[in-house]
């Protein structure tokens, strides 16, 4: 992957991101975006990223959007 964190970290209203490992070959990213709008906005960034993890990955990602709430530390 050439640039994906740079794509990632210039998302317009992303405010969050993280990264669990939710099994022994498996990962979840989850992004937080400032609305919706953003988050349907950021679709070809995300599928551009995912096609450049595809050498990386043994399936093709499951992405899915869902509504959730945002709690800050702070």
């Amino acid at each position: 992957m050439t640039h994906g964190g740079g794509l990632v970290t210039e998302l317009k209203g992303n405010i969050g991101l993280a990264i669990a490992v939710t099994g022994e070959e498996e990962l979840t990213i989850i992004s937080v975006y400032e609305s919706s709008q953003y988050t349907r906005d950021a679709s070809d960034t995300v599928q551009k990223i995912f096609t450049e993890m595809a050498p990386f990955v043994a399936t093709a990602p499951d992405r899915s959007v869902s509504a959730s709430v945002w709690i800050p530390s702070k």
